[in-house]
């Protein structure tokens, strides 16, 4: 028999054997806790490797598609005033009140390398005289196929004239536009391919251009469109501070749209729904009538041109000299087209550049008789009219044919065209990748043309007055009196990034 002393003194140990079950579960729960921990850090531990990995790959590509990348731009401001209350250059949007938006643009290119012979090519940029519409000037690929042969593919510059590549980048030639009597063409770019070959022989380069697509352009004085097909090419040879250049490009011409009741439309109407006819008549050898000019309808597809260019270029790091002289044809139709060209001197004293342009444009004999033959056929309209009227059985009256054929031969005689301009002007360097411009341009030497009006005798009464070249009047000028020149003064400011 067990003492009551004793019983106390086992008491501890029976407590503890009986809690062994309970402390042998818990360490089981614990352990299998510790497991699933270990699991879901194991866990943790891939996902945090897999993004160190995956950040790790994204900074490469990152770094190997900025190493590819490659951006440039630039930029040109200002203001432009042209001195003559009657003269306006629409084309620039330039006129006798002070104005900074023919003088605005910005221009971001840029060129990625997608692998080591390809190339892609974009160039947006803004200008002024386009309400700042951004636009895509170049979008092209370019596949360098061997060393000496490059093929692009894409919207590119229709290698026109000799600044075609850089010509909204102000920083690269000396005037603050490029002078109008050349640099006039109402197109710039082509939709299609291009290949170009170079190779050295010597100290000599030589460089070959071949290219067709499909362009699109405006024609501000006719107020309509146009697409042409468009094939042409150039030849580049450089030596020392020698570069030289001669181009020459074919097209096909489609009048894309017109404005309705524009110059273009009442032009195009006017020869082929009312001279068109009448010609006919004039020329059907009846008693009644009697003309010397026959006359064929303007075509609205089909046109073609041609544009031949040549330049020079001699730059000894002091001495700059530039000369370039084209000539435009438009077959079959009737536009101011002619010969234009300037040549530029300047030299370069330290971060100062002064230089002086004298350029000149005329529309050729071939144009001028061209449209001639139209207003001969306008002006016997107008003189005989009432033979006409009887003639056509009353569907060409002499109230329509007169007024009509007046107004289209006073029409055609500003398509016969000529201007001189003189520029003075200075480029200084602000650093190596800006310059302030200053210029002044004179231009002058617009020639004569008719205007034609039907006295209350019936008869053609022609008045000489004085031309006004590649401007435009304004609405408020008298055709009679009007300036015989005019200056346009322009500062810029031009920079590459």
């Amino acid at each position: 028999m067990v003492k009551p002393n004793a019983k106390l003194a086992l008491l501890p140990l029976a407590v503890c054997l009986a809690s062994t079950p309970a402390f042998a579960a818990s360490n089981a729960e614990l352990e299998q806790r510790l497991l699933e921990q270990e699991k879901k850090i194991k866990k943790m531990e891939r996902r945090v490797k897999s993004t160190r990995n995956a950040v790790k790959q994204n900074r490469s590509r990152l770094s190997d598609m900025s190493s590819r990348l490659k951006i440039n731009g630039f930029f040109s401001a200002g203001s432009t005033l042209l001195d003559s209350k009657d003269l306006e250059l629409s084309t620039f949007n330039i006129d006798d009140e002070y104005s900074t938006s023919p003088v605005t643009k910005l221009g971001i290119q840029m060129t990625f390398k997608v692998s080591d012979d390809i190339d892609v090519t974009g160039q947006l940029v803004s200008k002024g005289t386009d309400n700042y519409d951004v636009t895509a000037e170049w979008a092209y690929l370019s596949w360098q196929m061997t060393e000496n042969f490059t093929t692009r593919i894409g919207r590119q510059r229709t290698p026109y004239y000799m600044l075609s590549e850089y010509l909204d980048v102000g920083y690269a030639y000396p005037w603050t536009r490029p002078p109008i009597e050349m640099y006039s063409l109402p197109l710039n770019n082509t939709d299609g391919i291009a290949f170009l070959h170079d190779f050295n022989a010597g100290d000599w380069t030589f460089g070959t251009h071949v290219y067709a697509g499909e362009g699109f352009g405006e024609v501000d004085q006719l107020e309509g469109s146009f697409r042409l097909q468009n094939r042409g090419i150039s030849f580049t040879v450089e030596t020392g501070p020698w570069a030289m250049r001669l181009a020459y490009s074919n097209s096909e011409v489609k009048v894309d749209s017109k404005v309705e009741g524009g110059a273009g439309d009442l032009l195009l109407d006017g020869i082929n729904d009312l001279l068109v006819p009448t010609a006919g008549i004039l020329n059907s050898g009846h008693p009644l009538v009697t003309s010397t000019t026959d006359i064929e309808e303007l075509p609205e597809s089909g046109i073609e041109t041609n544009y031949l260019s040549a330049a020079f270029t001699y730059d000894d790091g002091s001495l700059l000299v530039i000369g370039e002289l084209s000539n435009l044809e438009v077959k079959d139709f009737v536009q101011p087209a002619g010969d234009g060209g300037y040549l530029m001197v300047g030299y370069r004293f330290g971060k100062w550049m002064p230089h002086v342009t004298f350029s000149r444009f005329y529309t050729d004999a071939k144009n001028d008789e061209q449209v001639q033959e139209y207003i001969e056929v306008a002006l016997d309209a107008a003189e005989q009219s009432s033979a006409i009227e009887t003639l056509s059985g009353g569907l060409l009256p002499a109230a329509v044919v007169v007024p009509n054929a007046i107004g289209l031969a006073n029409s055609l005689e500003t398509l016969v065209q000529e201007q001189e301009s003189v520029t003075v002007g200075v480029v200084y360097d602000i650093s190596s990748r800006v310059k302030a411009k200053f210029d002044v341009t004179q231009y002058s030497s617009f020639g004569e043309y008719n205007q034609y009006s039907i006295d209350g005798g019936g008869d053609l009464v022609t008045t000489e007055l004085d031309g006004y070249g590649r401007f435009g009047l304004s609405d408020d000028a008298d055709a009679t009196d009007i300036d015989s020149s005019t200056t346009i003064y322009t500062f810029a400011i031009d920079a590459v990034f």
